[in-house]
Formats: C-alpha cells, sequence, structure tokens
C-alpha cells in the first residue's frame, strides 16, 4: 500500500466531518467509541459496518497511544464522503513503516492492529511526517448490509 497524503478537511461543526484532539491515553477510547457509534449511527451506518468502523478506530487509537510519547495528544479524525467513511489517527510518535508492521505473524500476542484494520477497510495509508504519524483508513459503504 503506497502512502498518499489523505488530509480530510475537517471542521468539528460540520455532521460529515469530525476532529477531535485528546490526551494519548487508553482512558479516551471508550468516550471515543461512543461519539463514533453515535455518529455512525446519525449516519444510518448501523450494524456490522458500524461495529467493524469502531474496531478500526480502536486500533488506531490503541496503537496510536502505544507509539506517543508521554503527555502528548492524538488527533482522531472521522469524516463521511458519499459511500466512503474515513478514520485517521495522528501521533507524535517516532513513526514506521506499513510494511515493517506486515511483517508481524499472526500468532504474535501483539502488533497485529494494522492488519486487523486493512482487514476491515479497503485503504490504509501510513503518513509519517516529522515526529507525526498518521494512520489513515477508508471504507466503502456496503449499505446493503445494513
Amino acid at each position: 500500500m503506497s502512502p498518499r497524503n489523505t488530509e480530510f478537511t475537517v471542521d468539528a461543526s460540520s455532521s460529515d466531518r469530525v476532529v477531535l484532539q485528546r490526551p494519548a491515553a487508553l482512558r479516551e477510547l471508550n468516550g471515543l467509541r461512543a461519539m463514533l457509534g453515535e455518529w455512525l449511527s446519525n449516519h444510518a451506518i448501523i450494524g456490522a459496518m458500524s461495529e467493524e468502523q469502531t474496531i478500526v478506530l480502536s486500533e488506531l487509537v490503541t496503537n496510536a497511544v502505544e507509539a506517543s510519547p508521554p503527555s502528548s495528544s492524538i488527533t482522531v479524525r472521522w469524516a463521511i464522503d458519499r459511500d466512503d467513511v474515513f478514520i485517521s489517527v495522528q501521533d507524535e510518535g517516532f513513526g514506521f513503516t506499513y510494511e515493517a508492521a506486515e511483517q508481524v505473524p499472526p500468532s504474535a500476542a501483539r502488533g497485529r492492529g494494522l492488519s486487523i484494520v486493512a482487514a476491515l477497510t479497503d485503504r490504509v495509508d501510513v503518513i509519517v511526517e516529522s515526529q507525526r504519524t498518521t494512520v489513515a483508513a477508508r471504507t466503502h459503504l456496503r449499505r446493503s448490509e445494513q
């Protein structure tokens, strides 16, 4: 998967685009999951598709928190554009390559988050820029399954 700049033009007041800056702490995860679930429901994305997107968010946030230095923050974005949902998480971590993440064996106790995200989405991009790493995922909605 080739990295590309996948910036979402976000406006926190827009119902189609959300941007949140939170402390890089796992205690934030439940609140973020609840906010995404409500947002998905408001966009008529329910059932398995909603559950999958919540898992994607959980994996991206967990990875970002684990890669972040103490007392840093993460930026979480999600958006809908026609029939695509975008979720991205940016951290202040050291960065990695997607290719290195793909090397984690399925039997490993940790490190499979990006593989899970890739299995649940249509595209995953990793963008590493000077002390910031963004992992962005795009999923085409399968509305007939809702």
